[in-house]
């Protein structure tokens, strides 16, 4: 990776020139030729590259930041939300300047639920039957521990309590018409579509509330 001329260059330079006696900083001439330092955190020698180093860190505060250094009573603050907010004022006269990465990042989410409201989305997860990699052996437990891990009997708990799916009238007729009891079916013929699915929902609730309760006896 190559440094551009101008200002990575410059910024490597001065990176070099200014931290080379510090404890916890090294450059070898392999990590100079390419632009690279290593700071040695406690953790271990991790290596940096200043390609790009500056623009990556040009963001701006956003205006709440700003504003809340303003209100310090600390005279440094204050001094330094002043500074902040003239260089965000003379930014935003600039009609040439970039986004923040927080609105970039905002406007891309957006655009990302736009596109997904658009599709309907599928998701297959991967599961280990069983930790000797043996085909055709399938222990639940270790299936329940990765679904557990994982989220996903989460996910379906707070699914079934949040009521998550969305069926239009018809749909829902359709799918569930058949187990009302014929009283219901007949007095739903001469009713509403919306009035039969409330009609549905009160003849089916205690059946399934029943059931439940059986099963956990």
């Amino acid at each position: 990776m190559l440094l551009s001329p101008r200002q990575d260059q410059t910024f490597a330079s001065a990176t070099y020139e200014k931290c080379v006696d510090h404890p916890r900083f090294s450059s070898d001439k392999r990590q100079q030729a390419s632009g690279l330092f290593q700071i040695h955190h406690y953790a271990g020698p991790v290596e940096y590259s200043t390609v790009s180093f500056l623009d990556k860190n040009k963001d701006e505060l956003p205006k709440e930041a700003t504003d809340f250094l303003l209100s310090s009573s600390m005279p440094f603050l204050k001094e330094l939300g002043q500074r902040l907010n003239e260089k965000n004022s003379y930014k935003s006269m600039n009609t040439s300047a970039q986004k923040s990465v927080g609105s970039q990042f905002s406007t891309q989410l957006r655009e990302l639920r736009d596109e997904i409201d658009k599709t309907n989305p599928h998701y297959v997860r991967c599961l280990k039957p069983n930790d000797d990699l043996v085909a055709g052996y399938f222990v639940p437990e270790v299936v329940a521990d990765q679904l557990r891990a994982a989220g996903v009997l989460e996910a379906v708990r707070v699914s079934r309590i949040g009521f998550p799916q969305r069926y239009t009238h018809n749909m829902f007729v359709q799918r569930y018409g058949l187990l009302a009891s014929p009283s219901v079916r007949k007095a739903g013929k001469r009713a509403r579509i919306s009035d039969y699915c409330s009609m549905l929902v009160q003849d089916l609730l205690p059946r399934v509330k029943g059931s439940h309760s059986t099963k956990e006896k």
